[in-house]
């Protein structure tokens, strides 16, 4: 259960993401922006891809797949409920430092930085994963 919560954050973050880009600006290129998320063909730059290989590669042999998943998963879980109060507690006093103010740009680059930080370790690990399955069931699926 916890593991399908975190694929459901995940999925929610990078929806948000994603809807932000495209409606979020006139310029052109964010508009289009959507095929920078692997919408229409693989993209090793493509968050979505490094998520969708590994656990498609997974899904073929679940079994032996499901503790290397599982295990990362439990990581950034833990690594997010043991961050959480310090980023809580950092960005409360920026908030109070720049009188209180919740559009402050101090704190958006905080949380976004943090927030950027942790999803590249998270699809880091993923492509990792993904070159592991394929070299675990190389030998065919």
């Amino acid at each position: 259960v916890q593991g399908f919560v975190f694929i459901q954050i995940i999925q929610y973050l990078f929806h948000n993401i994603y809807t932000y880009l495209i409606k979020s600006s006139n310029d052109p290129i964010r508009q289009y922006g959507h095929t920078l998320f692997g919408q229409y063909r693989f993209r090793m730059d493509s968050a979505a891809w490094a998520f969708r290989r590994a656990n498609r590669l997974a899904t073929v042999r679940w079994q032996q797949a499901r503790p290397y998943i599982e295990e990362a998963v439990k990581e950034f879980e833990a690594k997010g409920f043991v961050d959480l109060p310090d980023v809580e507690k950092k960005a409360l006093e920026i908030y109070k430092s720049e009188g209180s103010n919740p559009d402050s740009e101090k704190l958006r680059q905080y949380l976004t930085k943090y927030s950027n930080d942790f999803a590249r370790a998270t699809i880091h690990k993923w492509l990792e994963l993904g070159d592991h399955f394929w070299t675990m069931f190389a030998r065919g699926f």
